[in-house]
């Protein structure tokens, strides 16, 4: 009789460890929390980003710099970006009207997710047909 009973609380233990472990499988991740987004619009916003993180304002200065050939027209992706130290860079597809024309790039350094508005000085001016 202690065989039969040993036997059934090692299955009840084992129903229970396959149980929390399927529970533990199924459970979503928390999502981590975002990082510390920081706009690089102009001048000001540099100087203020080289008071605060000098590391940071200089990777994200030779950013801004080559921004006209990390988003140049008809690159499918952002090869340079580990020359920068940087992750997650991106350029916004849509060109800003202005003139000079501008657009967005984003990118990660450690921690803090970067948007900088950048002027684009390699775009060609082009006529469409109207439709």
């Amino acid at each position: 009789m202690s065989r039969a009973l040993g036997s059934a609380v090692l299955g009840l233990v084992c129903a229970s460890c396959a149980m929390s472990w399927a529970l533990a499988v199924d459970a979503p991740v928390p999502p981590k929390p975002p990082g510390k987004v920081v706009r690089l619009n102009g001048a000001a916003d540099l100087e203020r980003l080289r008071d605060t993180n000098f590391n940071h304002y200089q990777r994200a200065e030779k950013i801004i710099a080559d921004g006209s050939k990390l988003c140049s027209p008809g690159l499918p992706t952002l090869q340079l970006a580990a020359q920068y130290g940087a992750k997650d860079m991106s350029c916004d597809n849509l060109l800003l009207t202005s003139n000079p024309p501008k657009k967005l790039l984003e990118f990660r350094l450690d921690d803090t997710q970067y948007i900088a508005l950048i002027t684009i000085t390699n775009a060609e001016a082009r006529l469409f047909r109207a439709r």
